[in-house]
């Protein structure tokens, strides 16, 4: 199962945060997939709903900056220049590790 959730920190201080934060838990205990959507200075804490959403230790962080690793995923980062990552281009983390990846851009 997939389940994606656009703008992850709107729900914070929310009456949906509650179901949000379970169902984050409940995710980060299955075989399921959890997508979100967050600009990453906005998921920096480790505690309450977006420590929940964050629990997982992995995703893809888009244009990022040597600091992000750590705030998002506790991984560090090697130095980088945003230059270097035109639109698509991100740094995909799983299970400690981290690789450069390049998303298709479609265009309408």
């Amino acid at each position: 199962m997939l389940i994606v959730v656009e703008d992850v920190p709107q729900f914070a201080d929310s009456p949906a945060e509650r179901e949000m934060k379970a169902l984050f838990q409940a995710i980060n205990r299955s075989d399921h997939l959890l997508i979100g959507d967050a600009d990453v200075t906005q998921v920096t804490s480790g505690f309450g709903f977006i420590g929940d959403f964050k629990a997982g230790r992995k995703g893809i962080i888009l244009k990022p900056d040597s600091f992000d690793g750590d705030a998002v995923f506790k991984v560090p980062f090697p130095k980088v220049k945003r230059t270097d990552f035109p639109e698509g281009r991100g740094i995909f983390v799983q299970a400690g590790r981290q690789v450069t990846v390049q998303l298709p851009l479609v265009e309408g």
